[in-house]
């Protein structure tokens, strides 16, 4: 007996281990601005939130040069850093049983849209979902509870 009908899943962390990818195009976006390069345990804490918060917030960039940052980074990432991933592994096949089940899923992601619809259909997972949600290139769904909504009304 089904509990639930409808599930969400997340990009990072949980569908894909994507930290390689993410490390190395935040180090090569605070190189490009002469920043330092924090250690990985900081980096861990950019794999998840938005961009513009992890160079604002946790990177603590001011407003403009977090901008700034954010298109140096997608312009590595859509390069580099989005094929510097892995699905998790045992992923694919837990996603083709549940649909086999019955059960309509959702990837809602902080990562942008493009990306997530880039990662989704480059590593086969995308014909498992109903929707693939992530932020806008231009600041909307720029929080995890918009882009779960967002998900939820596809």
């Amino acid at each position: 007996m089904k509990r639930y009908d409808y599930l969400l899943f997340d990009l990072d962390g949980t569908l894909t281990y994507s930290h390689e990818g993410i490390y190395a195009c935040l180090r090569h976006t605070l190189r490009v601005l002469g920043r330092p390069e924090p250690d990985d345990k900081t980096l861990r804490k950019c794999v998840g939130p938005p961009l513009f918060y992890d160079f604002a917030v946790v990177l603590g960039l001011r407003e403009e040069l977090a901008a700034r940052a954010t298109e140096i980074y997608r312009a590595e990432y859509a390069k580099t850093g989005m094929w510097r991933n892995k699905l998790v592994e045992g992923a694919e096949t837990a996603l083709e049983t549940l649909k086999k089940q019955g059960y309509v899923s959702a990837i809602a992601t902080s990562k942008a849209q493009n990306f997530a619809d880039g990662i989704a259909d480059g590593f086969g997972i995308a014909k498992y979902f109903q929707a693939v949600v992530g932020s806008g290139l231009d600041g909307s769904l720029n929080t995890k509870a918009a882009v779960i909504n967002a998900a939820m009304e596809r």
